[in-house]
Protein backbone atom coordinates (compact mmCIF):
# COMPACT_ATOMS: atom_id res chain seq x y z
CA UNK A 1 0.00 0.00 0.00
CA UNK A 2 3.29 2.35 0.58
CA UNK A 3 4.43 1.48 -2.32
CA UNK A 4 0.92 2.54 -4.67
CA UNK A 5 0.56 5.90 -2.93
CA UNK A 6 4.55 6.19 -3.03
CA UNK A 7 4.31 5.56 -6.73
CA UNK A 8 1.64 7.73 -7.16
CA UNK A 9 2.64 10.98 -5.64
CA UNK A 10 5.57 10.44 -7.74
CA UNK A 11 3.72 10.51 -11.20
CA UNK A 12 1.94 13.57 -10.19
CA UNK A 13 4.92 15.27 -9.02
CA UNK A 14 5.88 16.02 -12.34
CA UNK A 15 2.15 17.43 -13.71
CA UNK A 16 1.65 19.44 -10.82
CA UNK A 17 5.22 20.84 -11.36
CA UNK A 18 4.51 22.29 -14.86
CA UNK A 19 0.45 23.21 -13.95
CA UNK A 20 2.64 25.75 -11.25
CA UNK A 21 5.13 27.23 -13.43
CA UNK A 22 1.38 28.24 -16.18
CA UNK A 23 0.50 31.41 -15.28
CA UNK A 24 -3.04 32.56 -14.60
CA UNK A 25 -3.20 34.01 -17.93
CA UNK A 26 -3.12 30.80 -19.59
CA UNK A 27 -5.87 29.28 -17.17
CA UNK A 28 -7.97 31.87 -18.71
CA UNK A 29 -7.40 31.62 -21.80
CA UNK A 30 -7.83 27.66 -21.44
CA UNK A 31 -11.48 28.69 -19.66
CA UNK A 32 -12.64 31.07 -22.22
CA UNK A 33 -11.79 28.30 -25.45
CA UNK A 34 -13.75 25.70 -23.41
CA UNK A 35 -16.63 27.96 -22.65
CA UNK A 36 -16.66 28.72 -26.57
CA UNK A 37 -16.77 25.41 -27.32
CA UNK A 38 -19.27 24.55 -25.29
CA UNK A 39 -21.20 27.22 -26.16
CA UNK A 40 -21.02 26.19 -30.05
CA UNK A 41 -22.12 22.26 -28.62
CA UNK A 42 -25.37 23.77 -27.14
CA UNK A 43 -26.53 25.32 -30.10
CA UNK A 44 -25.90 22.12 -32.09
CA UNK A 45 -28.13 19.78 -30.30
CA UNK A 46 -31.91 19.60 -30.94
CA UNK A 47 -33.72 18.03 -28.70
CA UNK A 48 -36.01 15.08 -30.59
CA UNK A 49 -39.77 15.22 -31.33
CA UNK A 50 -41.65 12.62 -29.04
CA UNK A 51 -44.11 11.38 -30.47
CA UNK A 52 -47.14 9.84 -28.77
CA UNK A 53 -46.06 6.33 -29.68
CA UNK A 54 -42.61 7.50 -27.78
CA UNK A 55 -44.46 8.93 -24.79
CA UNK A 56 -46.60 6.01 -23.99
CA UNK A 57 -43.27 3.62 -24.21
CA UNK A 58 -41.16 5.92 -21.98
CA UNK A 59 -44.52 6.32 -19.23
CA UNK A 60 -43.37 3.17 -17.45
CA UNK A 61 -40.13 4.08 -16.93
CA UNK A 62 -41.06 7.28 -16.02
CA UNK A 63 -43.58 6.21 -13.23
CA UNK A 64 -40.55 3.36 -11.93
CA UNK A 65 -38.62 6.11 -11.67
CA UNK A 66 -40.80 8.07 -9.48
CA UNK A 67 -41.74 5.25 -7.16
CA UNK A 68 -37.93 4.49 -6.58
CA UNK A 69 -37.24 8.44 -6.12
CA UNK A 70 -39.74 8.71 -3.11
CA UNK A 71 -38.88 5.70 -1.30
CA UNK A 72 -35.40 6.95 -1.25
CA UNK A 73 -36.54 9.63 0.60
CA UNK A 74 -38.04 7.81 3.82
Amino acid sequence: MAFSFLYLALRALPGALVRSRRGLHVKDVELLVLRHELEILRRQIVRPELRTVDRVCLQPRRATCRARRGAWFL
